[in-house]
């Protein structure tokens, strides 16, 4: 399993203690002085540097979130029906 867990900051990453090192943390808004991590938000080299051909993908987010990542994906050669998806936030 690999996980890529986007975050405003560093205070916005519930969790972070328990985060193992299959875990990649991009910091989109602002991030600690030292942060050796990823800053800004998630992009095609990001996802590509660590999607691989095995199992399902799990998006979780806004919707808008979640078709941008989703778009990402497919881009890398991910299969959609290997792509599941849970979407939060307004409904309308």
């Amino acid at each position: 399993m690999r996980l890529l867990y986007s975050a405003r900051n560093e205070e916005e990453v519930i969790y972070a203690d328990e985060l193992g090192a299959e875990t990649t943390v991009t910091l989109t808004r602002s991030a600690p002085p030292g942060w050796g991590g990823h800053s800004g938000r998630i992009d095609a080299d990001l996802v590509a540097s660590l999607a691989f051909d095995s199992g399902p993908a799990f998006i979780c987010g806004s919707n808008a979130f979640v078709e941008a990542a989703s778009e990402l994906l497919l881009g890398t050669g991910y299969e959609p029906e290997r792509i599941r998806t849970e979407r939060f936030g307004p409904t309308g």
